[in-house]
């Protein structure tokens, strides 16, 4: 994925699955939609979905069932 220069509306973007990047949560903002992108909605859902990301949890705030926990 090409790396832009260019500040993007998060709710207006569409998002890449499968990136690296640096919350560790994969989605890659782009500006124009293209095959396997998402919007912002569905992206936030998978977000909340998938837990704390290892770069961002607090292990004081995580419950013994939370996946994050687990990694």
């Amino acid at each position: 994925m090409k790396t832009g220069r260019k500040w993007l509306d998060a709710r207006k973007a569409w998002y890449l699955p499968g990136q690296t990047t640096p919350m560790d949560y994969g989605f890659g903002a782009i500006e124009e939609k293209r095959e396997g992108a998402v919007d912002y909605e569905e992206m936030k859902k998978q977000v909340i979905a998938r837990g704390l990301s290892s770069r961002c949890e607090n292990h004081d705030l995580l419950g013994p069932d939370d996946p994050a926990a687990q990694r």
